[in-house]
């Protein structure tokens, strides 16, 4: 066989496996430079009624959550988020939050936004927690009691 024959295929297979470390490096910067995060969110409906606290969220036992000495876990959901783009939740009560990644290191740093039902703002806030920790950022009315959002950077 021809030798000159081979030369192409060989350049495909050469530019293929550059191309392909190329887009492995790509990939492995992005994500060593910190633009995903994953967030855990808990809602939390509180209550008066018998004494019942989460046993995952102790926070719960503190002023001003303490005002509801009965809450369960309506849903936990894992939000992946890209920073600089806002991530849309929406809530039991018909409101929603809004979530966007500000930056991973040293700590998961978020901005989240609560608005009502008409898509109003409510609250908003920046927060920044280590990968791990919970905290509750916010509340809202709900059935007669609280509606409470948790967080967990992941």
């Amino acid at each position: 066989m021809n030798s000159a024959m081979h030369k192409p295929a060989r350049r495909s297979a050469l530019r293929w496996m550059a191309m392909a470390a190329c887009s492995l490096a790509v990939g492995t910067a992005s994500a060593q430079t910190g633009t995903t995060a994953d967030v855990e969110i808990t809602l939390l409906h509180g209550t008066k009624g018998t004494d019942a606290i989460p046993p995952s969220w102790p926070e719960l036992k503190d002023p001003p959550f303490n005002a509801y000495n009965h809450y369960e876990i309506l849903s936990t959901k894992t939000l992946a988020l890209k920073k600089g783009t806002a991530t849309k939740e929406s809530l039991p009560d018909g409101s929603s939050l809004e979530a966007t990644l500000i930056d991973i290191a040293p700590k998961v740093k978020l901005e989240l936004i609560l608005k009502d039902s008409k898509g109003a703002q409510v609250s908003k806030g920046t927060y920044s927690s280590p990968k791990g920790k919970k905290f509750l950022p916010v509340s809202t009315p709900y059935k007669g009691g609280s509606l409470v959002i948790g967080v967990k950077a992941l």
